[in-house]
Parts: C-alpha cells; sequence; structure tokens
C-alpha cells in the first residue's frame, strides 16, 4: 500500500467524509493500482454548511467496461444519477448540486483484470 499522505482521502466502502481539500484516490492509492472485485461506496460532505462538493480529475483509467466509477448527486446512490465513467473516458469535473452540497461516489469493478484509477482533487 502506499503511504497516507495529508488531506489523501482513499476509496473505501461505505465511508463518509466531510472536506472541502484534498485528494480522492482509487483505493491503490496515488502509486498502485486498485483491486479486482470491489464495490465501494464513498460519501463526500462539505465541511462548511452550505457549500458544494466538487472533484476535478486529474486523471482517470479503467480496465474496461466492468470496471466504472458513478456520481450521485446527494448522500447516497439513491440520489439522482450524474453520470458513469469507464476506460478513458475522464469524468472532468464532477459537483454536487443539491441543497446538502454531498456527492457520492460509487466504484465496481469486476475480475478481469486492474488499472491506474483515478486521482482527483476535492475543492
Amino acid at each position: 500500500t502506499s503511504p497516507v499522505q495529508p488531506n489523501q482521502i482513499i476509496m473505501t466502502n461505505n465511508a463518509s467524509v466531510k472536506t472541502c481539500t484534498g485528494t480522492f484516490y482509487d483505493q491503490g492509492g496515488s502509486s498502485n493500482d486498485y483491486e479486482n472485485n470491489t464495490d465501494q461506496t464513498i460519501t463526500f460532505t462539505p465541511a462548511t454548511a452550505g457549500q458544494y462538493v466538487q472533484l476535478v480529475f486529474s486523471t482517470f483509467t479503467t480496465a474496461g467496461l466492468g470496471d466504472y466509477l458513478s456520481f450521485y448527486d446527494g448522500p447516497s446512490t439513491a440520489s439522482p444519477l450524474i453520470g458513469t465513467y469507464a476506460v478513458s473516458a475522464t469524468p472532468g469535473t464532477i459537483g454536487a448540486s443539491n441543497g446538502t452540497g454531498q456527492l457520492t461516489v460509487r466504484f465496481i469493478s469486476d475480475g478481469l483484470g486492474i488499472a491506474a484509477g483515478w486521482a482527483a482533487t476535492i475543492s
């Protein structure tokens, strides 16, 4: 595993993170690939009420269409779907627009291969 850096948020299952800064990585962190056969969900909540979480992706790649990242505008996967991304179709900038400012991210990977994953700046 990679060493944890300050404000480094690693994709884990059923996590809830309250922040307005940092870098969001797949479970491999900044220097390792993600793992096969995962289904993980993380919810970002702004540290300051009235603000909105935004993720700006600097890198993004998955091993195939069976490995994908989905974004939901709110506190859970029951919230409206913003979009789903796979392979090298980068999400770019994804932001919350709901009243709580929360953004939920779900990552699913199949067992057919791994890749570098992603890095996104949290703002």
